[in-house]
């Protein structure tokens, strides 16, 4: 999911409607977890850009800590 968004974000109708699925098989998921649709949006798009912006920043330090950040509050 993180390493395909910017590249489905340009694809035609198939590629993006393929990505949406998967989407929405992830958010099925996490709402059975979770307990609400919204809860479910919010984890999706908070795991998916600390992974992209934990890969993006050249400290590994900060990288743990805003992977951990996310990962406690996801769960809070």
């Amino acid at each position: 999911m993180v390493a395909l968004g910017a590249d489905v974000a340009r694809g035609d109708d198939r590629v993006r409607a393929a990505y949406r699925e998967q989407i929405e098989r992830y958010l099925a998921k996490l709402e059975e977890l979770l307990g609400s649709r919204e809860k479910a949006v919010v984890a999706l798009s908070s795991l998916v850009g600390a992974v992209l912006v934990a890969r993006a920043v050249d400290d590994q330090r900060l990288s743990e800590e805003i992977l951990q950040g996310v990962r406690a509050a996801v769960k809070a």
